[in-house]
């Protein structure tokens, strides 16, 4: 399991950094606004998903994973967060950009636990798009829900324990 932020940014950042011609990316991160909590009424906390813009700059991508603390907090909306990139790959297409391979790279160090739809509901929303999804699990275990999701999209999902695994999957991904 990784125990260091920093080498896990670092390589995030080499990953952004290889990424070939032709490329169109977006970055997505959670967290709450002003770092404390907030409640909705019913005793959920509300939390903030931030997406950037789709772009082809790797410094802009870079500088919008940097602003974000996401990989800190303890709740993580990682559905709402898929959700919202799903909308953002969907707005895209009608704005005519609608010839690419669709495939979205989920890297996590665990499951959700702060979303209000259920994981089937995203799966019957990914599959319509078509989104092919792939998930990179950061974590001491496996998370069913996540690897179903990735098989359910014609993806793959992964477990990394540590950054050289990850650095191995990050590579085995950039060949699809």
């Amino acid at each position: 399991m990784f125990h260091s932020y920093d080498s896990l940014t670092k390589y995030l950042d080499s990953f952004i950094d290889s990424l070939g011609v032709g490329f169109a990316a977006n970055a997505m991160a959670f967290d709450n606004i002003e770092r404390k909590r907030t409640y909705d009424g019913t005793g959920r906390e509300q939390l903030f998903i931030a997406s950037s813009e789709f772009t082809s700059d790797k410094q802009t991508l870079k500088d919008f994973w940097h602003s974000y603390d996401s990989i800190r907090t303890d709740l993580t909306p990682l559905y709402e967060a898929i959700i919202k990139g799903l909308e953002r790959i969907s707005d895209r297409r009608k704005a005519g950009d609608s010839l690419r391979r669709e495939v979205m790279i989920i890297i996590t160090d665990g499951g959700d636990n702060a979303s209000s739809i259920s994981i089937e509901r995203l799966a019957d929303l990914a599959t319509v798009m078509p989104v092919k999804i792939f998930t990179v699990n950061f974590n001491s275990y496996a998370d069913e829900r996540l690897l179903w999701l990735s098989k359910k999209t014609h993806g793959d999902y992964y477990v990394a324990d540590d950054l050289p695994e990850l650095q191995k999957r990050l590579r085995d991904l950039r060949k699809i």
